[in-house]
C-alpha cells in the first residue's frame, strides 16, 4: 500500500521584510524532517513542491538533512 506524506513548509520569515522565505528555524525544521525520513526509513519515490519560494526552500533543506543523515531524497519536482 502506498503512503502519501503532506508536509507544510518550514517556518516562514514572517518577521522579515520578505515573508516568502524560510526563517533560520524553518530551514532547521526542514533539515530535521529530511533526516527523519532517512533514519525512520520512510523512503520516498517522488517529492513534489508547491511553487512558492518557501516551499522550494523547504524541499531543498529536506534534501540537505537527508544527506546529513547518510541518505538521499529524490530531487523535488513542481506539483502537477
Amino acid at each position: 500500500m502506498s503512503t502519501i506524506y503532506l508536509i507544510r513548509h518550514g517556518q516562514a520569515g514572517f518577521a522579515q521584510a520578505e515573508y516568502d522565505i524560510l526563517s533560520e528555524l524553518g530551514a532547521v525544521q526542514a533539515q530535521r524532517l529530511g533526516s527523519h525520513f532517512i533514519t525512520a526509513q520512510l523512503g520516498a519515490q517522488v517529492v513534489y513542491s508547491a511553487p512558492r519560494r518557501r516551499h522550494r526552500e523547504t524541499a531543498i533543506n529536506m534534501c540537505i538533512g537527508a544527506e546529513a543523515a547518510g541518505g538521499t531524497l529524490p530531487e523535488f519536482m513542481p506539483a502537477p
